[in-house]
């Protein structure tokens, strides 16, 4: 019998078709239907021919299996980010702090509005406890001075320690 981590990790091994979210929910994971993956599947779901009436391929058309049923029905995976299941919430590394605040505030905020703007990220990295690197700050700068709810980016990416572009997704479908 498969530990859960060997489980996942046999899940991460499929190759990923399609899959589809609401940018918080995951909606659906879709692998090709082919034999090697329906061997794995094997191994983790304990009726395979029921998983795939039930969750894998729901029409019969043998296309593709979805498996997110699988990762939280028969395995303790928690969280689906970068095309991998998760036994824990990724931790999401910064690769470059911002620590040159003046420099930056001499290079963007070139005008009052600019300027407030300027203010207004960085209180809200700070409010969060956001450590940016310097294109994600000049990004959410930007977002900001084209009138964009930074504070709402900067709490979900807090909130559901999500990359920028998690979060730009998130603020677009929402």
């Amino acid at each position: 019998m498969l530990s859960t981590k060997e489980k996942v990790e046999l899940l991460n091994s499929m190759e990923i078709v399609e899959t589809d979210s609401d940018g918080e929910t995951l909606i659906y994971v879709l692998v090709d239907y082919n034999e090697e993956n329906l061997e794995k599947l094997a191994q983790i779901v304990p009726n395979l021919e029921q998983y795939l009436k039930d969750f894998g391929d729901v029409d019969n058309d043998k296309s593709a299996i979805e498996i997110s049923m699988a990762a939280w029905e028969y395995t303790k995976a928690k969280w689906y980010q970068g095309g991998k299941f998760h036994l824990e919430k990724p931790v999401v590394k910064v690769k470059h702090q911002v620590t040159n605040y003046t420099r930056l505030k001499s290079e963007l905020a070139t005008n009052e509005n600019k300027d407030w703007c300027f203010c207004q990220v960085k209180k809200s990295a700070e409010k969060y406890g956001l450590i940016l690197n310097e294109e994600d700050f000049k990004r959410f700068f930007k977002l900001k001075v084209d009138g964009k709810d930074v504070d709402w980016m900067m709490h979900q990416m807090k909130a559901y320690n999500k990359t920028f572009v998690d979060t730009l997704v998130a603020y677009i479908t929402q």
